[in-house]
């Protein structure tokens, strides 16, 4: 065994990098949660409304729940179980994403997280 198979030995294990598509809805959290930090789901759906106006409610609910599992946005506390009640922070990753997102997302991208 070599050194360097001994010193790779001693780093943690990363999570494997996986392919995610973000809509430009998805694009819009991520861009508020950057802009005004925390904020509750309710708020994050009137940002996609507001900038988007023909996306259907769904599309927020959706997009918010993928970006959610992806790791790119992380929900803070359990206060309220409701959806309209849940605070969404970025994460680590969302932080990272944030370097390639344009600021007035037009198309679907995919990235790398």
């Amino acid at each position: 065994m070599g050194l360097m198979a001994r010193l790779r030995g001693l780093l943690p294990a990363r999570a494997p990098a996986t392919a995610v598509d973000l809509s430009p809805s998805q694009q819009i959290v991520l861009l508020a949660l950057r802009r005004s930090g925390p904020r509750p789901y309710a708020a994050l759906a009137r940002e996609i409304a507001a900038q988007r106006f023909y996306a259907p409610p769904a599309d927020a609910a959706g997009g918010i729940l993928t970006l959610e599992r992806a790791g790119l946005i992380v929900r803070m506390g359990e206060d309220d179980p409701s959806p309209a009640g849940r605070r969404y922070r970025l994460s680590r990753r969302g932080r990272k994403a944030l370097r390639v997102i344009p600021p007035e997302p037009r198309s679907v991208m995919q990235l790398w997280v």
